[in-house]
């Protein structure tokens, strides 16, 4: 069980980090 919390919490940060990429990205292109 422990390892399907880590393995959430992983791809949660994932999730947020590409959304932050995906800001920046934008950003950057306009």
């Amino acid at each position: 069980a422990a390892v399907l919390v880590l393995a959430g919490e992983l791809s949660t940060l994932a999730a947020q980090s590409a959304g932050e990429l995906g800001k920046a990205h934008k950003a950057l292109g306009r």
